[in-house]
């Protein structure tokens, strides 16, 4: 069996605090680099430490005083960046990848900075084609095995 092997990728954007916004990428293993044409403008990528290449879904706790051993907490990546962009900014994450040739998945999700986000997704053009072409979405095989 294959394993889903992805690149993802940020825009650029302002954040509230860079210290801050660092310090937390930090936490999630994800590489930030500043914009050298716009100093102050920001993207993301999953860091070396991704195995897939997809945004972080966790992050490892450090053992302390309420558990003895270190342990992995589940984390909402889309909240936790919308608390660190700036008022008026809008990060858009964008992730493609496949399973070797069987399947082929994009995503693309915009955050704002009020905690609202919205998706697209590649799976999203057989209801478009079906509406457009007038013919059952049923009837408009998948691009996988």
């Amino acid at each position: 069996m294959a394993n889903w092997r992805g690149t993802a990728r940020s825009n650029h954007f302002r954040v509230k605090d860079e210290f801050a916004f660092r310090a937390w990428a930090g936490t999630l293993g994800l590489d930030v680099v500043e914009n050298s044409g716009s100093p102050g403008l920001f993207s993301v990528f999953p860091g070396k430490s991704s195995e897939d290449g997809d945004w972080p879904s966790s992050r490892l706790r450090e053992a302390g005083d309420d558990f003895d051993r270190d342990e992995e907490e589940s984390v909402d990546f889309f909240v936790e960046l919308s608390e660190h962009l700036a008022n008026g900014q809008v990060a858009v994450l964008m992730t493609a990848g496949s399973e070797k040739s069987s399947y082929i998945t994009g995503v693309a999700v915009a955050v704002s900075a009020l905690g609202e986000h919205i998706e697209v997704s590649l799976n999203d053009i057989y209801a478009k084609a079906a509406e457009r072409f007038c013919v059952p979405k049923e009837h408009i095989t998948p691009a996988s095995c």
